[in-house]
């Protein structure tokens, strides 16, 4: 949480892509079930794609992990998906 500056691990809704993984490791090695504890409603209503981890995260041990490993600046790091420049600079913060 870049708010907050703690990482966790939270309950919150997974995409409709992680919800399609998950269902695909029911009945993998044996028969099984899926069930969902959420409306039909709810699945089509979630974002298709999880976002990147980049995006959700406080970018703090990013940003050390980037100097320890001598990565240079994490402004001028060639992110797929760049964080906004604010998380950045709470990052720094």
């Amino acid at each position: 949480s870049y708010r907050s500056r703690v990482q966790r691990l939270p309950i919150e809704a997974i995409s409709q892509a992680a919800a399609n993984q998950r269902k695909g490791r029911c009945g993998r090695i044996a028969p099984g079930v899926c069930i969902r504890l959420y409306s039909e409603e709810d699945f089509t209503g979630r974002p298709e794609f999880t976002e990147p981890e980049i995006l959700r995260t406080n970018l703090a041990s990013v940003i050390l992990q980037m100097a320890n490993l001598r990565l240079g600046s994490v402004d001028d790091f060639a992110f797929i998906e760049p964080p906004d420049s604010r998380l950045v600079t709470d990052g720094h913060k």
